[in-house]
């Protein structure tokens, strides 16, 4: 769980990285002269840094899960951590 937990964090923000690149580059032409529509497309990248962050923070702290409930409750929270940067 930790290598896939690092793994995707590390994808997420190679991710982050190329999407910045097209932002700069290629999309001030796509919204013109409207701030809200930029800003609008700021606030979503940055949302994926912050999920690539979550899942390198997790794959660094990563415990073996525990028994019972709890270990369940653990490997559901992160399996939804795991699929977050894909929505």
């Amino acid at each position: 769980m930790r290598l896939a937990l690092l793994g995707v964090g590390l994808a997420t923000v190679l991710a982050f990285v190329v999407t910045g690149l097209y932002l700069a580059m290629h999309f001030p032409a796509a919204y013109g002269a409207v701030e809200e529509i930029r800003y609008m497309y700021r606030a979503n990248h940055v949302y994926v840094l912050f999920a690539a962050l979550v899942n390198i923070a997790l794959g660094l702290y990563w415990s073996a899960a525990k028994r019972g409930w709890r270990g369940k409750l653990a490997l559901t929270g992160t399996a939804l951590v795991l699929v977050a940067p894909a929505c």
